[in-house]
């Protein structure tokens, strides 16, 4: 982000592909803002998947000044990568620096952080994510928290943000989709966190383990915490809960089974197996850890079961 060629400053991102003769990887494109100006900064974020690229430029003043923006790149069929949109918050403001250090795409959805952004006071910081409706990118929602988005990540419904100064210490946030809404489901703190640990300094997701890092742990040594969505803040005993059943459909029926045994065994069964409505099943689950466990049993009524949930403190 600190190359000239569009003024001082003004950045750039380069791409290399991997040479499958030589095992070397060699420069093939070099991508720069259609409207870049001095101090941009474009390249203080980069992302890529398959052949869409997304770049960051924080100090972009399309919106407010230093408000910042994302550039989205496409490679055609001859190889060629070229600018296809531009991305900038619903709601820029001065010095929110939308694109800095972190973005990340997975699929048709992209989250970037603006750690400058104001909504819960100075500096609080936020995350903004965009999905692509299948003719251009859109923003579709817009996370806050408390010094809030320097670093993200995302696979599939799931994406963590970090928050590296929170409690003087700093944490991870994990939040899942369900449709365009993302709802917080988890808060990762460390167990010996400690103040100016920076926990949240980068994070990543892959499958249902989450990494932060803590880049100023043990005398600024630093140090990287594992966290896993069945047990809550990452590590120890699963939190004890209880299982709620979030039915798919209204049917008057549809209360009919009932939970027995404890938090890690239990049995999904028909209340009334002798009540004529041709249901009678039953379903025994065992050794199961704190977490969101789906289960879709379609019974004779015309109703099915889906999302058991447990609830942890």
């Amino acid at each position: 982000y600190y190359d000239n060629q569009n003024g001082g400053r003004s950045g750039s991102a380069y791409i290399y592909n991997r040479n499958t003769s030589t095992g070397q990887w060699q420069e093939t494109a070099k991508l720069t803002a259609s409207d870049g100006r001095s101090s941009d900064r474009f390249g203080t974020a980069v992302a890529i998947e398959g052949n869409t690229a997304v770049v960051g430029a924080r100090n972009d003043d399309d919106g407010q000044k230093e408000s910042g923006s994302l550039y989205i790149f496409n490679k055609g069929n001859n190889g060629n990568w070229s600018q296809v949109q531009k991305l900038t918050a619903s709601d820029p403001a001065h010095g929110a620096l939308l694109g800095e250090e972190r973005v990340a795409i997975d699929g048709n959805i992209i989250i970037a952080g603006a750690p400058g952004d104001d909504d819960n006071g100075n500096d609080s910081g936020s995350a903004y994510i965009f999905s692509f409706n299948g003719t251009q990118w859109v923003e579709t929602a817009k996370l806050t928290g408390d010094y809030f988005g320097f670093s993200v990540d995302i696979e599939g419904n799931i994406a963590v943000v970090g928050s590296r100064n929170v409690n003087g210490k700093g944490a991870v946030y994990a939040f899942e989709r369900s449709g365009n809404n993302w709802n917080q489901i988890s808060k990762y703190t460390a167990s010996d966190g400690a103040s100016g640990d920076l926990l949240g300094w980068s994070v990543s997701v892959e499958g249902d383990v989450v990494l932060g890092s803590a880049k100023n742990d043990n005398t600024s040594q630093g140090a990287g915490y594992i966290f896993d969505f069945n047990n809550s803040g990452g590590g120890g005993e699963p939190p004890k809960g209880t299982i709620t059943v979030v039915k798919s459909t209204d049917i008057e029926d549809a209360t009919n089974f009932n939970f027995n045994g404890d938090l890690g065994s239990f049995t999904l069964d028909d209340a009334n197996p002798d009540d004529g409505d041709g249901v009678n099943n039953s379903r025994v689950f065992n050794n199961l850890n704190a977490g969101r466990y789906t289960v879709r049993e379609l019974v004779t009524c015309g109703f099915s079961l889906d999302n058991i949930r447990i609830n942890g403190d």
